[in-house]
This record gives C-alpha cells, structure tokens and sequence, in this order.
C-alpha cells in the first residue's frame, strides 16, 4: 500500500508519524487489497485537529474525516484515529463483498477478528 502523509506546519504531537504509521499497517492487515492511503492532519478552528483518511481500493475511493477533541493530546489522537479505523473497516466491508467471488480476479482479503477489532 502507498501511504501519504500530510502533518501540519506545528508539531501537533511528538508521536504522530509513528501513530500513523500504526494505523495505516493497521488498514493494510485488516484490507491487503488498499493501493493507497492519504492521511491528512489539519488544525481544526477554533481548537482541535482533524483526521482526513483517503483510501483507494478497486478503484473506488473512501473519505473519511474524524475530529478529535480541543485538547491535542495522545488520548485525543488515539480516539480519533481507532474512529478512523471503525469508518474506514465499515466501508471497506461492503467493497470486499462485492468482489467475493465475482471472477474480477480483485479478490480481497478483508479479515474482520470477533467484536469488530481487526487481527
């Protein structure tokens, strides 16, 4: 999967790459079938940031933002990147369904763990 990142001009937390990172291997365990991912970290007004994920996967293209809470903390960063994950995995969802077994040669791997974590 290519990965993009887009970080704002002032260090929003010293672990953010790293946190990126992890999510985006995250996505690629839970989908191996994603060809990119842009991830977007921009201050939000008047206080906060927002996560913009973009996937593309099939062909298709996924959006999501995410808002994290006024305070820039790792919590905050941390809460808003597990929702990225839980709207980025219910899109993803009906896309593999639609390749299973269709003969595209597309198939996908989506692997969905007990209780909606991924493996």
């Amino acid at each position: 999967m290519r990965v993009s990142l887009v970080l704002p001009k002032t260090k929003v937390l010293p672990d953010l790459e790293q946190t990126v990172f992890d999510f985006t291997n995250r996505l690629g365990r839970y989908c191996a079938s994603i060809d990119s991912c842009e991830v977007a970290i921009e201050p939000a007004q008047p206080s906060g940031f927002v996560v913009n994920v973009a996937l593309h996967v099939f062909g298709k293209g996924l959006r999501l933002a995410v808002r994290a809470s006024a305070s820039r903390s790792e919590e905050a960063l941390s809460r808003a990147f597990e929702d990225a994950f839980r709207q980025a995995s219910a899109q993803l969802e009906p896309i593999s369904q639609d390749h299973s077994g269709c003969g595209c040669g597309l198939e996908t791997t989506v692997c969905a763990a007990p209780h909606g974590k991924a493996t």
